[in-house]
């Protein structure tokens, strides 16, 4: 039975995909014998060619190097005229992105292991009823790919044809996978690299510029207007909203956002100054998916154990009650201990500022997670922060 207690309290634990083992049976095992008391989801840890994030995608679109920006393609051919655009077209009407084969094999390991968790473990249901932990399913938005991986001069030619790709992706896992069992998170990642305008504040980030509108201010080189500004944000949401929406996440599908700035060598690609950004996202986004939230997850650098960093929060847990979304908070690093307990603790300040108390009220769930996946752990760090996460946030069941 869930933990009772003060409604500020972080209850429950999120796991945002990867981590460092190299098999899903072995995350499998792992989060399946230690944590299904803190978790509502488990993912299958993105191994092999999903560890780092969406450069696997580079290989869709390799047999066209024009396709590739010069960072995955070193080669004078990035960004080039392509000789044959009906083949290229062709080939990008045909692409599969991977993202439902590894699903689908990940979901059938998970519903043999199920079997045996359910033997010592009641949250684990063979019937996968909805007190059992959910398979959960991380899938980037188009934006990623593209900012990542496509050369500038392609990305709205590419565009078209790579979100299908992924919708069509969306569908056969649905379509596969029982909908009791399923949670599909949608990754938001270069969305803020966006943004946040990094290709104009950080050096090597020119990728991230927006293929939507000019950025360079009338073609001038100044910086962007506010009209700019405002179509920046226009064009993210909206790109957002399109895939993630109720036209292609069943009602009955949990559905979940990431958002992150980053995990290269545990940095950013940017430091938030606090999460103004991503609550303005959020209360853009989750008004217009046409569909219910069930959680929503948010980084917090090691560092920002200040009010300051969770204050703009405030603005977004009225939405988050009313619809009965989880919010996750990054705040768990691994090895620091206090650190984590004082960012807990921050946050909770923030949290009971807001006035769940107030009757009438629905209560905000919160609970705890690691700033991004696990992936770049070190695998011997991994037990550490899996004690320290059921230490420090209240079970669910």
């Amino acid at each position: 039975m869930p933990s009772t207690g003060p409604s500020n309290n972080p209850q429950g634990v999120h796991f945002v995909g990867s981590l460092p083992l190299p098999t899903t049976r072995d995350v499998f095992e792992l989060l399946g014998t230690t944590m299904t008391s803190h978790v509502r989801r488990i993912p299958d840890g993105e191994p092999s060619s999903r560890k780092n994030f969406v450069q696997f995608q580079r290989d869709l679109f390799l047999p066209y190097p024009q396709l590739v920006n010069s960072r995955h393609n070193p080669t004078a051919t990035s960004g080039q005229p392509l000789t044959d655009v009906d083949a290229v077209t062709r080939h990008l009407e045909r692409l599969e992105t991977g993202y439902d084969a590894a699903a689908i094999a990940s979901y059938a390991t998970f519903t043999d292991m199920r079997t045996h968790w359910s033997s010592s473990s009641s949250s684990m249901t063979p019937d996968g009823c909805d007190d059992g932990v959910k398979f959960q399913v991380g899938i980037p938005t188009p934006l990623n790919a593209l900012t990542a991986i496509v050369a500038p001069n392609y990305k709205a030619f590419v565009e078209p044809h790579y979100t299908a790709a992924l919708k069509r992706a969306l569908a056969r896992i649905q379509a596969a996978i029982p909908h009791r069992d399923l949670a599909i998170q949608i990754d938001c990642a270069h969305e803020f690299a966006v943004l946040e305008e990094a290709w104009a504040r950080v050096d090597g980030m020119e990728r991230s510029k927006p293929w939507w509108c000019d950025v360079d201010g009338d073609g001038d080189g100044g910086p962007p207007t506010d009209t700019l500004h405002a179509a920046i944000f226009r064009g993210v949401v909206d790109r957002v909203v399109a895939f993630a929406g109720a036209d292609h996440i069943a009602p009955d599908v949990e559905l979940g956002l990431h958002f992150c700035y980053g995990d290269f060598g545990h940095k950013h690609f940017l430091e938030p100054t606090d999460t103004r950004t991503m609550v303005r996202a959020a209360l853009a986004i989750l008004p217009r998916l046409g569909r219910r939230v069930n959680y929503i997850h948010m980084p917090v650098p090691r560092g920002r154990d200040d009010e300051a960093y969770f204050a703009p929060l405030v603005d977004l847990l009225p939405l988050l009650r009313a619809h009965g979304t989880v919010l996750y908070l990054g705040l768990v690093r691994e090895g620091d201990e206090a650190g984590t307990v004082r960012r807990i603790e921050t946050a909770r300040r923030v949290v009971d500022g807001d006035g769940t108390g107030v009757p009438g009220t629905p209560p905000l769930t919160w609970g705890i997670a690691t700033e991004c996946g696990m992936g770049r752990m070190k695998t011997e760090d991994v037990p550490w922060t899996l004690d320290v996460m059921k230490k420090l946030a209240r079970p669910i069941r």
